[in-house]
């Protein structure tokens, strides 16, 4: 059976995207199911961002939760090629859905998670905000795999 994919889309994809991508990821596979997560970044920032590791603590465990993004690598969308291949895709913000919308996808496929404000981004503001976003991410996780 071929794996459903999913793309969580934030703006530079260097930190809420990469982490809840990561996060899905390790609650589908402890699940067994076939879905297979990506991430990338709507925003110029993607692309200045490339081979930059995360500013904040790259390795996280919460419970059974281990996540660990050293070797991320920051894309833009216009790298992914035809966005209709993913079954979902996740914006992290009410600017990150219109910016899909406005490159073609369909609003329906597009899901805002923490609707409707999103997560706010982290990026630049420190080690515990980072901690907060991840929080919020692990229990939207939690959430989207009721709802997938």
């Amino acid at each position: 059976m071929a794996r459903k994919k999913i793309l969580c889309v934030c703006a530079g994809n260097t930190c809420r995207s990469p982490m809840l991508a990561a996060l899905l990821q390790d609650a589908f596979d402890r699940l067994g199911k076939k879905y297979k997560t990506e991430s990338a970044g709507y925003t110029d920032e993607a692309f200045e961002h490339k081979r930059a590791a995360p500013e904040w603590e790259v390795v996280r465990r919460r419970g059974e939760t281990t996540i660990d993004l050293r070797e991320h690598v920051a894309r833009h969308v216009s790298e992914i090629g035809d966005l209709s291949r993913f079954s979902l895709i996740l914006g992290l913000s009410p600017r990150a859905k219109e910016a899909l919308i406005e490159r073609g996808v369909v609003p329906r496929r597009i899901r805002v998670v923490n609707a409707p404000d999103g997560v706010p981004d982290p990026y630049g503001l420190g080690q515990k905000v980072y901690d907060e976003c991840f929080k919020t991410l692990h229990s939207a996780v939690k959430d989207l795999v009721r709802y997938l």
